[in-house]
C-alpha cells in the first residue's frame, strides 16, 4: 500500500533584525527578507521585567520595516520577530532585541479646576498627567486678565495645588497650568475663567427651560424661559456638531436696560452651520462668576441646514457653482432650470464635492440653480435659488481671444508684442516659404503681429493680406497631393497615414496647429473643413465610437453590433490586422492580446481598444503635433472650456448670408448719397446671386471666407459701400478688404454693374494699389 505524505514548505528565518530609529513613544524596526518566500511576519514586544502577554504586530510579506507605536517613554522593551508561510512559522529571533525609548515630555495636567475664590485670591487644584518617563520637577501656573488676553504671567510651584493671592478685585482672570520634567514643558491644561466680584459660596441660578427650536430659511431660533429671579442674569448659549467632541460658545447675552434683564432669544444664522450636519444646542444662566447648570439639549436636524450656493464663474455654455458643506459622508444634489420655467432638472444627484461645473447650457440664457445635501439618507432643505446668465458665444470668444493675448505676453517681450514680424511669401509656395522663414523661430512668434507681403504684389497689409495668407497656408497644408491630409467620404479633411512618406511631416502638422491657433486668436475664418477628430485633437478631447463612423463606417457598424450581440462564438482576440505598404500584419491591442479571447465579459474593453486603434493608427503623432501647435497660441485653460462645435463655429463661421440682414448692417459713405439707384441695383444683384456667389462677394470685399458667429452684424469693421466717382472706362469694382469697403463705379446701367461685379469676384486674384 502507498502512503500519501504532504510536505509543507517552512518559512525561512529572519536575519539582521535591528532598530532603525527610536523616539520617546515609538520605534522603527528593519530586517532582511528570508531567502524563502513568506506570506508575512509576526513582531512581538514586551516591556523589560513585565510578566504580561507579548504584544503582537502583523506585517505583510512584502514589507521589511515596521513601526511600533504606543510605547512608554524612558522604558526598555524586548522585541522578537518570526516569519510565516501559510500556517507554518519560523522560530522567533534569539536573543530578543532590546531597545530603550527616549525620555519624552510630560502630558498636560488633568482635572485642573478652580476649587474656590474670593475677592482677591483663587485656589487651584489639579492632578499630574503622565510624567513622560522622568519625574515631574515642577508646575507653572499661568494667568492673565480678560478681556485683554495678552502675555501669560507665570508662577512656579512644586505641588498639585496653589492659592494665588493679591489679585485685582472685580477683574476676570483666565488661568491654566503646565508640567515640567527633564525633557521640558508639557502642553497647558484647559484654561479656567473666574470673575472676582463674588465668592464661590454664591448660589448658582437654575437651568433655563429651552423651548422647541423654530426653523426658517435664514436662521434657527432658540427661545427659553428662566425660572426664579431674572434680574442681573446673563445667558450663555453653546453648540456642538455631531463630529465635534467639545461644546463651543455660541453667544453671550448680557443684561441691559433699567430692569437689568437679558433677552431670552437667539437666532443662529444658517450660514454659520455646515450643511448636511446635525447639531445640538443648550443654554446656561449665570452671574458674572457663577454659571448655573445646562438646560435640556435640543437638536438641529441636518435637514434644517441648507447649503449656501454661490456662482464662481460662467461661460457661454457652462456655469461653475460652489457651496458650503462637508464632504465627510454627505452627498449633494444639483438642480437647474431656465429662468421663468417651473420644472427643475436634476443635473447631478451623487456629488461628493463642494463645487460643480454644469455644462451644455444654451448661450446668453439665464439659468437658476439650487443644491441640497443628504446625510444618513436625510435630505436637507434646498438652498436659496441663485441665477446666472451664460455668456453669448461672441462674448465668450472675445474673452478667449483676450486670454490668448495675455498668454502670448508671458512669452514675448513688449517690443515683440507691439512691432509686427514681416513675412514675405510667394503666393504659389506659401507653405514652404512660411515653414522656411519661421522654422528656426520660437513657436510663440506665431502670436506676434504679422505683416504679410506677397511677392510681385503691391498690396499693403492692414489685415486682409494676413487673412488670405492664412487661408492659402491651410489650403496648401490640406492639399491631398501633399499626403498630409486625405478627404473622407463626407468631404472633410483627415490626417493621412501616408504622411510618413514625407520627410518632416510632423513639423508641417505642428505648423497647421499653429496656423489654426492664429486663426482663432485673430478671428480669421478658414475654407478647409476638417474632421471632428482634428478639432478634438486641437482641444485635447478624447475620441469616441461616433468619430469612427466618419473614418471607417463599416468598422463602426461592426463594433456597434458587438455591443448588443453574443461574441463568445466569434473566435475574436485582442488584436487586429494592419495593412502597411501592401503587407498585412497582426498587431495586438494590448500586451499578449493575440492570445486573449474576446468574450461577453471583456468585449467592452475590446471595443474601446479597437476603436482607439482604428482612429489613431499611424496618425497619433500628427494629432499630437496639431494639439501642440494649437495650444502654443491658445492656452490650454481656454481650449478646455470649448466644445468641438464652438471651435468649428469660431474657425469656420457661417457661409449662409441673409441679404436682408446684410443690407441692414451695411454702412454708406457720404459719396453714395446722390447715387441711391446704384445702391438699389447692387442689392438687387446680390439677391439674384447664388449662395456660392455671395460667399465670393463676401471674400472679395472683406477677405473673410465666412461670417463670424453672430452673422453679418458681428463683422468688424462693418461692410461699407463707397461711390467710385472717377474711374477709367470699363473700371471694375474695387475692394479695400482690410477695411471691408467696396467701391462701386457709378454706372447708370444695372446690366453693366452686374457684369462688372461678377467679373471682379470671379476672375481677380491678389492685391494691388487701386
Amino acid at each position: 500500500p502507498h502512503t500519501r505524505v504532504q510536505v509543507s514548505k517552512m518559512a525561512g528565518a529572519v536575519e539582521d533584525f535591528a532598530c532603525a530609529s527610536i523616539l520617546s513613544t515609538s520605534c522603527e524596526l528593519r530586517w532582511k527578507r528570508p531567502e524563502n518566500e513568506v506570506d508575512g511576519y509576526e513582531v512581538v514586544c514586551r516591556r523589560e521585567g513585565s510578566d504580561g502577554p507579548w504584544r503582537t504586530v502583523a506585517v505583510p510579506g512584502g514589507e521589511t520595516t515596521c513601526f511600533i507605536d504606543d510605547l512608554l517613554p524612558n522604558m526598555v522593551y524586548r522585541l522578537r520577530i518570526r516569519a510565516h508561510k501559510g500556517d507554518n512559522f519560523s522560530d522567533f529571533t534569539f536573543p530578543p532585541l532590546k531597545v530603550q525609548t527616549e525620555c519624552g515630555l510630560p502630558s498636560a495636567p488633568i482635572n485642573f479646576s478652580i476649587a474656590s475664590w474670593k475677592m482677591d485670591e483663587i485656589a487651584l487644584v489639579w492632578e499630574p498627567g503622565h510624567d513622560g518617563g522622568h519625574p515631574i520637577m515642577s508646575y507653572e501656573i499661568q494667568y492673565h486678565i480678560l478681556p485683554d488676553a495678552g502675555n501669560w504671567i507665570g508662577l512656579t510651584v512644586k505641588k498639585t495645588k496653589c492659592v494665588m493671592k493679591s489679585l485685582t478685585p472685580y477683574a476676570e482672570y483666565e488661568v491654566r497650568v503646565r508640567a515640567r520634567n527633564y525633557a521640558g514643558w508639557s502642553l497647558p491644561a484647559q484654561p479656567c475663567q473666574v470673575v472676582l466680584n463674588t465668592t464661590s459660596e454664591q448660589s448658582s441660578p437654575p437651568p433655563p427651560v429651552l423651548m422647541p427650536l423654530e426653523e426658517s430659511s435664514e436662521a434657527i431660533t432658540m427661545r427659553w424661559s428662566q425660572p426664579g429671579q431674572r434680574t442681573g442674569l446673563s445667558y450663555y448659549a453653546y453648540i456642538r456638531g455631531t463630529t465635534e467632541l467639545e461644546w463651543r460658545p455660541l453667544a453671550t447675552l448680557a443684561p441691559s436696560g433699567d430692569e437689568g434683564l437679558a433677552t431670552t432669544l437667539y437666532r443662529i444664522p444658517l450660514k454659520q452651520l455646515v450643511p448636511g450636519q446635525s447639531y445640538t444646542v443648550c443654554v446656561r444662566a449665570g452671574f458674572s462668576s457663577v454659571i448655573g447648570p445646562c438646560s435640556e439639549i435640543a437638536t438641529i436636524s441636518a435637514r434644517s441646514v441648507a447649503p449656501k450656493v454661490t456662482i464662481e464663474a460662467y461661460g457661454h455654455s457652462w456655469v461653475v457653482l460652489a457651496w458650503t458643506g462637508t464632504i465627510n459622508g454627505t452627498v449633494y444634489e444639483l438642480d437647474y432650470r431656465r429662468d421663468g420655467h417651473e420644472q427643475w432638472t436634476t443635473a447631478r444627484s451623487t456629488l461628493r464635492v463642494l463645487k460643480c461645473r454644469k455644462r451644455n447650457l444654451d448661450p446668453n440664457t439665464p439659468y437658476q440653480f439650487r443644491v441640497r445635501a443628504n446625510t444618513d439618507n436625510q435630505w436637507s432643505l434646498y438652498s436659496a435659488v441663485v441665477t446666472a446668465r451664460t455668456l453669448s458665444l461672441d462674448a465668450f470668444l472675445n474673452n478667449a481671444r483676450m486670454q490668448c493675448v495675455q498668454y502670448a505676453a508671458t512669452h514675448l517681450s513688449p517690443a515683440e508684442m507691439m512691432h509686427p514680424c514681416v513675412i514675405p511669401v510667394r503666393r504659389a509656395d506659401v507653405l514652404e516659404d512660411t515653414h522656411t522663414y519661421l522654422q528656426r523661430a520660437s513657436p510663440h512668434v506665431w502670436a506676434r503681429p504679422f505683416y504679410v507681403t506677397f511677392s510681385g504684389e503691391t498690396g499693403s497689409d492692414y489685415g486682409a493680406l494676413h487673412r488670405e495668407w492664412l487661408l492659402i497656408l491651410l489650403d496648401q497644408v490640406a492639399n491631398p497631393d501633399r499626403a498630409l491630409f486625405k478627404p473622407l467620404t463626407n468631404g472633410v479633411m483627415h490626417p493621412s497615414h501616408l504622411h510618413r512618406l514625407q520627410e518632416g511631416s510632423r513639423d508641417y502638422f505642428r505648423l497647421a496647429g499653429l496656423a489654426l491657433g492664429r486663426c482663432f486668436m485673430f478671428d480669421c475664418r478658414i475654407n478647409v473643413r476638417f474632421s471632428t477628430m482634428v478639432y478634438k485633437a486641437l482641444l485635447g478631447l478624447p475620441f469616441s465610437l461616433e468619430d469612427l463612423n466618419t473614418v471607417d463606417p463599416d468598422l463602426s457598424r461592426n463594433l456597434e453590433w458587438l455591443k448588443t450581440n453574443d461574441v463568445n462564438e466569434l473566435n475574436l482576440t485582442f488584436s487586429h490586422d494592419v495593412e502597411e505598404f501592401d503587407t498585412l500584419r497582426t498587431v495586438p491591442l494590448k500586451p499578449g492580446g493575440e492570445h486573449i479571447e474576446v468574450t461577453n465579459k471583456n468585449k467592452a474593453e475590446f471595443i474601446q481598444l479597437r476603436c482607439h486603434a482604428a482612429l489613431t493608427a499611424f496618425i497619433e503623432q500628427p494629432l499630437q503635433a496639431l494639439h501642440h501647435g494649437f495650444t502654443t497660441i491658445v492656452p490650454p485653460v481656454v481650449a478646455k472650456e470649448m466644445s468641438v462645435a464652438d471651435l468649428q463655429l469660431a474657425l469656420c463661421g457661417t457661409t449662409t448670408v441673409n441679404v436682408a440682414e446684410w443690407r441692414k448692417h451695411t454702412q454708406l459713405t457720404p459719396s453714395m448719397a446722390p447715387y441711391r439707384h446704384v445702391v438699389e441695383d447692387f442689392w438687387r444683384i446680390v439677391e439674384e446671386m447664388s449662395e456660392s456667389q455671395r460667399a465670393q462677394l463676401l471674400f472679395f470685399a472683406t477677405s473673410f471666407a465666412a461670417l463670424p458667429p453672430g452673422g453679418i452684424a458681428k463683422l468688424h469693421p462693418a461692410f461699407t459701400l463707397n461711390a467710385m466717382l472717377c474711374g477709367p472706362e470699363g473700371a471694375l469694382p474695387v475692394a479695400h478688404a482690410c477695411f471691408c469697403t467696396l467701391d462701386l463705379p457709378v454706372w447708370h446701367s444695372y446690366e453693366v454693374l452686374r457684369d462688372k461685379l461678377l467679373l471682379a469676384i470671379t476672375e481677380t486674384e491678389g492685391f494691388g494699389i487701386a
